[in-house]
């Protein structure tokens, strides 16, 4: 299991202290001025494959941190999973837990030309 890298008792969550409150404000003033921001994917945003590629693993990688450690176990595993009705299950499963990282890398792959 992951240990969490920041412990309650030190740090506030939801007062900026882990990230930075200034930080925050940038970002949300940012998001304030967007009024498309729902319409703009990844994909549009990125200046080539590389960077939305490692944007989308940067995505991935940060919810899977938060999982459930049964869920992290079922990812990890997942190459060793021979049954391929079990490694349909554990996709499936995983493609409901990350269903909006997976929208985002459908675009990304479909823009790029990037489909298999």
């Amino acid at each position: 299991m992951l240990l969490p890298k920041y412990i309650l008792k030190d740090l506030s969550i939801g007062s900026g202290s882990i990230i930075g409150r200034d930080n925050i404000e940038e970002f949300f003033n940012h998001v304030s001025k967007h009024k498309d921001i729902e319409d703009r994917s990844l994909a549009e945003l990125a200046p080539n494959y590389e960077i939305a590629a490692s944007s989308l693993v940067h995505m991935l990688e940060a919810r899977f941190v938060n999982l459930n450690p049964i869920m992290q176990q079922m990812f990890l595993n997942l190459h060793d999973v021979e049954d391929i009705e079990k490694r349909d299950f554990i996709l499936e499963t995983l493609l409901k837990e990350f269903g909006d990282v997976a929208v985002e890398a459908r675009k990304v792959f479909d823009h790029f030309k990037m489909l298999g």
